[in-house]
């Protein structure tokens, strides 16, 4: 039988717990230094793999200590190695085009855009080992902390319960009966995920941002995120967030409002998905707005609360995709003109096909778009064909511009 082979994020979390442990018997710092080179050199003489180095165990216990680590200028390589000595694992992803592993994600979008459900879809699907929104592939399984102050508990566990993440599974919160709002630097909170995903619903909660025009609160926020990455062992973070009072009525998708008010918040991310609600359907638009690590640029893709016959996937614990990556378009292609004449040319002519077609209304819907190379939802097929007022299709293809 194959030993199993510790990560150095579970090595370095027994010499936190062992420096903490100095730090509350108020121990001085030169004893919990003692300990953390007893123990690394105890791991080594037994040649356990992966176990961290006597800098990096002091730099961990300089940082419970509040202490600051200082390298000694004769040793200044230490501080700033070659990037080839430099052994790190390739870029890992955990739900393909969606969450990579180390990386910071945030999803944007107006109340009601469904983040919060798209997140426990997610959530569920990661894991389940299931395809998230039925259709991107799960690649690593992880656990997952979901940290959400801004609902009630109750109304929580009755919006993952049809996703199955009660009983059984590793899906932790915050304890509602606690009187402790654990921040970003907390001891507890750096234990709690390490090892795990963190789900922030909303960021704002723990950033506590004061001037979000300027830089420094939000270089201070995203250093207490990455070093929730990369000294305490964080998988992943995603942030759920509200797009910019522009962004928020806009018909279109512009990361810059979408991305909250500083250049810097846009620019510390690793990857932005921006959410938005079409108006008069059941779809949920989805745009990549920032991609560090994936290559496909103007990635677009919809979601879907309802199904075909209207009934609610949310309450089967699903929140599949219903335009493909490819097929979704940009979100402008979805919004009607609202100058009174409509935007899609040869409406008439649709509708009056669409009368024809045997079947519900995604059945005519894929024949409307396969006979005049359009891509028009169930919804808004069936919204055509419950109109009473006649329609001048002459007037309609004079005006319009786009299918």
């Amino acid at each position: 039988m194959e030993p199993i082979t510790i990560p150095k994020e579970r090595w370095l979390q027994e010499l936190k717990w062992q420096i903490e442990a100095c730090l509350n018997n108020r121990k001085p710092y030169s004893e919990a230094a003692a300990v953390v080179r007893a123990e690394i050199k105890r791991w080594e003489e037994n040649k356990e793999p992966n176990t961290p180095s006597e800098k990096e165990g002091l730099q961990l216990a300089c940082m419970v200590y509040g202490i600051p680590y200082v390298i000694d200028p004769d040793n200044w390589e230490d501080a700033f190695p070659k990037v080839g000595d430099c052994e790190l694992p390739k870029p890992e992803k955990i739900v393909d085009e969606l969450l990579l592993k180390g990386c910071i994600h945030v999803w944007a979008g107006m109340f009601e855009s469904f983040k919060t459900m798209a997140a426990i879809e997610v959530c569920a699907a990661i894991i389940d080992n299931r395809p998230a929104f039925d259709y991107f592939k799960v690649i690593t399984q992880y656990p997952i902390t979901y940290l959400c102050p801004d609902m009630s508990p109750e109304l929580f566990q009755e919006y993952i319960a049809p996703f199955g993440l009660m009983a059984g599974k590793d899906f932790r919160w915050q304890s509602p009966s606690s009187e402790v709002f654990y921040t970003l630097d907390s001891p507890v909170l750096e234990r709690a995920v390490a090892g795990r995903i963190l789900v922030l619903d909303t960021m704002l909660d723990y950033a506590q941002i004061q001037k979000a025009f300027e830089s420094n609160e939000w270089i201070q926020f995203f250093k207490k995120l990455r070093r929730l990455i990369n000294v305490c062992g964080c998988m992943a973070t995603i942030m759920l967030v509200h797009p910019t009072k522009s962004g928020a009525r806009s018909n279109t998708i512009d990361p810059s409002e979408y991305l909250k008010d500083s250049v810097t918040f846009g620019g510390k991310i690793d990857v932005g998905l921006a959410f938005s609600k079409l108006e008069g359907t059941s779809q949920v638009f989805v745009q990549r707005i920032k991609g560090r690590g994936f290559k496909q640029q103007q990635f677009t893709f919809t979601i879907a609360y309802l199904d075909d016959e209207g009934n609610s996937n949310l309450d089967r614990g699903r929140f599949p995709v219903y335009l493909k990556p490819g097929d979704a378009g940009k979100k402008q292609d979805h919004i009607e003109n609202k100058g009174g004449r409509p935007k899609a040319p040869n409406k008439q002519k649709k509708i009056d096909f669409a009368k024809t077609v045997e079947g519900s209304w995604s059945d005519k819907a894929k024949a409307v778009n396969e006979e005049f190379g359009s891509k028009h939802d169930r919804n808004t097929i069936g919204k055509w064909l419950k109109e009473t007022s006649p329609f001048d299709s002459d007037e309609g293809e004079a005006t319009d511009d786009a299918a």
